[in-house]
């Protein structure tokens, strides 16, 4: 599966990426749908949808779950550093964010 997102023009402070279109791709050259628009543009539509639900559950109990680190640990000072790994199972995809949150 390949999926783009698409190009930006000019900034846009009210829009993010995670809610632009998103267009997939299965196979070599084949679109979701293909050949028939209406199914591609519903297809799109319900990929989209549960795109952003798992996003949404993603990011909540993430920042839940090191809220409470950060609480029970008494973090309060200095960096912390999170590292976030995506994958599919029966896929190669392993995507990894890594970033340093600062304490205060």
């Amino acid at each position: 599966m390949l999926c783009a997102l698409p190009a930006v023009k000019e900034p846009d402070l009210h829009l993010t990426h995670a809610f632009a279109p998103i267009s997939c791709y299965y196979g070599p050259s084949q679109p979701i749908g293909s050949g028939d628009k209406v199914s591609k543009v519903m297809n799109d539509d319900k990929f989209n949808m549960s795109m952003r639900k798992f996003l949404k559950q993603v990011g909540v109990t993430s920042q839940r779950a090191i809220e409470n680190l950060v609480r029970e640990q008494k973090l309060d000072k200095g960096k912390l550093t999170v590292r976030m790994v995506l994958t599919a199972p029966g896929t190669n995809l392993n995507h990894v964010v890594e970033e340093e949150l600062d304490l205060g």
